[in-house]
Formats: C-alpha cells, sequence, structure tokens
C-alpha cells in the first residue's frame, strides 16, 4: 500500500487539531506493517569502544544527527541508507571511538512510517558530589550532586545512625542525631547503567539566631558573629556619605533571621565617602587640539585605577588608564571616568571636550 509520508501526516494532524482541538489521528502504515523501534541510551566513555545494541524491527533506516565517528558490525552507517540487520540490532565495531555525544534516529522499515526511536551515546561520566544545608529546626537537607551519564538518576541512600531509613530521592531530608555518615548511590537510566557511589559525614544542625551587626566596626562585627556561631563570608566596601568608614551598613543573610551554626555571614562595609571630579582644560578646542582630562578624586582608599571611556583619541597608548590624559579634539566629546580604589568601591564622572569649528 502507498505510505503516509511524515510531512502528509503532520498536515493531517495540524488540520484534525482546528477541527477537534487536538491531533487523535494515528499514522496508518505504522500500525498495519506494524514495525517499531524503543529508545536506547549507553554510556560510553570518551576515547573507548565499547559494543552497544539497539533493538529494532524489520529493516533499519539510519539518520545520524552529527559527524558520524563509528560504525556498525555489518556495514558502515550512511545517513539515509538502509540496513538489513537479520539480528534486529546494530552493534558497534570493536574500533569505534567516541569522543562526543551522539544522537542517530533509527527508523523501521520505510523512512516514510515515521516509528522512530533514538540512539543515544553519552560521553559524558556520571559523578556523584554529595552536600548537605539546614533544613527546618533541627534537620538538614543532603543533595546527592549527581551530574552526567544518562538521566534520570535513580537514588539509594544508607545511614550509618542505626534504625534511621533515606528517602530515595535526589535531595531527602534528615535529622541526625550525632555525627552521621550518609552514603548515596546514584544509578542512571542507560542501557548499560552506571553505579556511581559517595558519602557525607555531616554533624547535628544547631540553628541559632543572626545577630545584627550593622552600624558596628568590622571587627566589632566579626567579633558578634563569632560569639554566635557564626563566621564571617564575603565583605564588600562600597563608597557610603553617611556611614562612617569601617562601619558595616549592611549584612546578609540580615539580622533576627534563622541560620545554622558555622554559617557564613556577608558584610558590606562603607570605605566612606568616596567621589571623583572630571575635568578638561581647556574644555574647548579646534580640530586637532590638545586638552588634558583630570580626575579628582576625594576619599576611598589609595591606590586607585581609572578608566576613561570611550577609548577614543587619547594621545598615549593606554592614555585612557591615567587620571590626567591628554586628548586631541577631532568632535564634541563626552568622557567617563570610572574610578576604583583598593577595596574595590568605584565612582565616576562626565566631562564633555568640546570641539568648535573655525
Amino acid at each position: 500500500m502507498k505510505k503516509t509520508s511524515p510531512f502528509v501526516f503532520g498536515i493531517l494532524c495540524a488540520i484534525a487539531a482546528v477541527f477537534l482541538g487536538a491531533c487523535n489521528l494515528v499514522n496508518p502504515d505504522a500500525i498495519v506493517n506494524g514495525y517499531g523501534c524503543a529508545d536506547a541510551s549507553y554510556d560510553v566513555p570518551a576515547g573507548t569502544s565499547v559494543p552497544f545494541s539497539f533493538p529494532c524491527s524489520g529493516q533499519i533506516w539510519s539518520t545520524a544527527q552529527g559527524t558520524s565517528i563509528l560504525t556498525w558490525s555489518e556495514s558502515v552507517p550512511t545517513p539515509n541508507v538502509w540496513y538489513d540487520q537479520g539480528t534486529n540490532s546494530l552493534t558497534a565495531s570493536p574500533g569505534a571511538v567516541f569522543t562526543g555525544d551522539l544522537q542517530y534516529e533509527i527508523l523501521a522499515d520505510d523512512p516514510e512510517i515515521g516509528a522512530i526511536g533514538t540512539l543515544t551515546i553519552t560521553t559524558v561520566p556520571l559523578t556523584v558530589s554529595p552536600s548537605s544545608q539546614q533544613g527546618s529546626g533541627s534537620t538538614l537537607v543532603l543533595n546527592a550532586g549527581a551530574s552526567g551519564g544518562t538521566s534520570p538518576y535513580v537514588y539509594q541512600w544508607t545511614s550509618s545512625q542505626p534504625g534511621e531509613t533515606v528517602a530515595a530521592v535526589a535531595m531527602p531530608t534528615v535529622a541526625p542525631s550525632g555525627t552521621t555518615t550518609y552514603t548515596v548511590t546514584v544509578k542512571d537510566a542507560a542501557v548499560n547503567a552506571m553505579f556511581v557511589t559517595n558519602s557525607i559525614t555531616v554533624r547535628p544542625s544547631t540553628p541559632v539566631t543572626v545577630p545584627n551587626v550593622t552600624g558596628l566596626t568590622q571587627a566589632a562585627a566579626t567579633a558578634a558573629l563569632q560569639a554566635a556561631s557564626l563566621v564571617v563570608g564575603t565583605v564588600t566596601f562600597q563608597a557610603n556619605n553617611t556611614v562612617p568608614v569601617g562601619n558595616v551598613f549592611s549584612q546578609s543573610p540580615v539580622g533576627g533571621t534563622t541560620a545554622s551554626a558555622g554559617s557564613a555571614v556577608n558584610l558590606t562595609v562603607s570605605s566612606g565617602i568616596f567621589s571623583v571630579q572630571a575635568t578638561a582644560n581647556p574644555s574647548t578646542v579646534g580640530p586637532d587640539g590638545l586638552s588634558t582630562l583630570q580626575a579628582t578624586v576625594t576619599g576611598g582608599a589609595p591606590p586607585y585605577t581609572y578608566l576613561w571611556t570611550p577609548d577614543a583619541n587619547f594621545i598615549l597608548p593606554n592614555g585612557n588608564t591615567l587620571a590626567a590624559p591628554v586628548v586631541f579634539g577631532v568632535s564634541t566629546m563626552s568622557y567617563q571616568v570610572t574610578v576604583t580604589d583598593s577595596h574595590g568601591a568605584q565612582a565616576s564622572a562626565l566631562v564633555t571636550l568640546t570641539v568648535s569649528n573655525p
């Protein structure tokens, strides 16, 4: 009988969706011929050769997605070429070497039937890196940290704490009564599934209240956090015209919230008044006339670095990184200077150099 192409079938399906609200048509050729392919995934370490098989009924038609770097045991796979595999499977040649993830679409009996299975070859190894974080109250939330291989994953956890059962999920909640080692085994979904096991040892989590350290000096804030069984995380310095130099003006997490003992609190510390004024001397020049741009800094913590933008018409190489660069006038242009102090705080200013026509 005449085959129905996927293109024609797709048009019929679209028309059905308009009038019926959904596409309920079934490709009659796929039913009559009864052919089909099942999806299959294989984990193959990069740079190695591992045999695999791909179950499929009837004759095989292969469409390679990407560059073909493997050969079948009975013939060389060229896109859009038929293969008659008496064993209903495809097997990689022993000399095939895999260097990157590949996908091959396999069509049964005829490329127009549309009975497609996808063979996926994954060369990214499965890795498991468990971690933990504070849960509610005294609980902890574990994270298997699985990646690579072929998803979805299956998880199995065990605990060194007698009688404790851990949910077989990626991120189970646990309540250790003492120092406990949790071991997770992850299985991926490949035909030749990989099993990777790793462990993490945790201590019971003691929730503490984060103190409010805004307004304190950095040293006093550090002492207050340590007294609360917390540690100082990232310290960022920013210009602030109202908070004295060296005092904390924001924190994360904020005071009054609950965190686990040993957690880090990030601080933002004032670097005081920090500003810059930009001038051009002279401010007006004729075509090709010279002018000196000047950045004058107030406050902050030296040494400073300078960056003028746009980087155009400077006399010296890298002139846009000088405090007082010389430029020549081509056309009227506005220059912005951004100054960064030794704490990383920044201040900016703008100046316009006017070029007059003769």
